[in-house]
């Protein structure tokens, strides 16, 4: 239950605190400063509040014994590189950035972590 709870609070954190960074870097148009400054304040208040929920949600597995050791596969290209160049593709494109990505298909055997805390 507690891994669900962290999932639907984290989920939301993590999705504004990426456009909020898209935003101050201009990538869907130019911004003022005073607008680009409450963006960065904004930005540093959900990274925060992020944060808070880490640490909460951590105490909180433990105590709860909901701490979750189990390692699964995890497919590098699949899971980590392929959906970080989708989101950051309106900004490669923007300024002309050409990506070779040689990386070949690593079996996803060779690689375990704890998929909730990539």
């Amino acid at each position: 239950m507690l891994m669900v709870v962290s999932h639907d609070i984290r989920s939301p954190l993590i999705a504004i605190s990426a456009t909020l960074k898209l935003l101050i870097r201009e990538v869907y148009g130019k911004i003022d400063e005073s607008p680009k400054q409450t963006l960065k304040n904004l930005y540093a208040r959900i990274n925060r509040l992020n944060g808070i929920a880490e640490d909460y949600l951590g105490k909180a597995s433990v105590v709860t014994g909901e701490v979750q050791t189990e390692r699964k596969a995890l497919d590098l290209r699949e899971d980590i590189i392929d959906p970080i160049l989708d989101e950051l593709s309106p900004e490669i494109e923007r300024h002309g950035i050409i990506i070779d990505n040689r990386l070949g298909s690593i079996p996803a055997n060779q690689i375990s972590t704890r998929a909730d805390r990539i």
